[in-house]
């Protein structure tokens, strides 16, 4: 891979390593490193299967994985219930299975969402009501100028072909003073800088993976101003982790985790707790205009 410009700051970028043929180049500049070229869309199709999102078709263990989700999704509303008062218009983009959604509902917001995966849709709108969850990605969207008093991305925008696209499409989407959350995986973390290329977010559907800079950049140059960054924090349970390790596996874990889960009590399995998880969560503003989105 030649040196290219990286896609966020449009400075230098350089090729870094391959993995499973997919060939990552870091920024000198904002520290992004992202897949260069991408895998096309049948690649992609592939890992986007229904095998994608963690599961075992035990009910008892499925029901607790749900949960521990739905933890999850709580911590994170309290972060954007600092910003965006309850009964705010919400949309999710990458909504899953819609256990967020479900959890702002409750809480008083009006939510809508849309995630590509059909089954996925059809499990959120099961939660949140019909109407409110449509299928498909941001360029097919056609989401209301100003129709939103938050936009919300979980793990989301690592996925992109192009964030900055992505970015500008929220927000037009986004009243004035409107606010965008934002999760995702954190090179600036500790297990990024200790893994290096081995990181395990260092998956073949992350497209882009952001330190603070480079998310900061990629945020300003979309018409959007940061009001507050931080490290993510994650409801876990050792399971979950478990699970997480046969799925992606890293090398001598895969064969570990799965000896694990059958030798493990389950109370311990299934215990909660919640850790810093090697992300960041960042809340921005709806500015001034950016750049467009093509």
């Amino acid at each position: 891979m030649a040196s290219r410009n990286c896609p966020l700051c449009e400075r230098a970028a350089e090729p870094w390593f391959e993995r499973e043929g997919l060939l990552r180049a870091r920024c000198g500049a904002c520290g992004a490193v992202f897949i260069d070229p991408q895998p096309d869309d049948e690649a992609l199709r592939a890992i986007y299967g229904e095998d994608y999102h963690i599961g075992t078709g035990d009910p008892r263990q499925d029901a607790a994985i749900v949960e521990m989700k739905r933890h999850g999704a709580r911590l994170t509303l309290e972060i954007l219930k600092r910003h965006v008062a309850p009964g705010a218009r919400l949309f999710e983009l990458g909504c899953g299975r819609g256990h967020f959604l479900a959890e702002a509902q409750a809480a008083g917001f009006d939510v809508f969402g849309a995630d590509i995966a059909p089954d996925s849709v059809a499990a959120a709108a099961a939660l949140v009501g019909p109407g409110r969850v449509r299928c498909g990605v941001p360029e097919e969207l056609e989401l209301a100028e100003a129709g939103f008093d938050a936009c919300v991305l979980l793990d989301v925008i690592e996925h992109m072909r192009d964030p900055l696209d992505t970015l500008s499409r929220l927000r037009r989407s986004l009243r004035p003073g409107g606010k965008l959350l934002m999760v995702t995986p954190s090179l600036d973390s500790l297990s990024a800088r200790l893994l290096g290329s081995r990181w395990v977010e260092f998956k073949g559907e992350h497209l882009f993976c952001f330190t603070a800079r480079a998310m900061r950049t990629a945020l300003s140059r979309t018409g959007f101003s940061v009001r507050e960054l931080g490290g993510a924090k994650k409801a876990l349970s050792p399971e979950y982790v478990l699970l997480h390790f046969v799925r992606f596996p890293l090398p001598g874990l895969g064969w570990a985790a799965r000896a694990a889960l059958g030798l493990l009590p389950e109370a311990l399995l299934r215990r909660r707790f919640v850790v810093p998880a090697g992300g960041m969560f960042v809340v921005a503003e709806r500015g001034g205009a950016g750049k467009s989105a093509t």
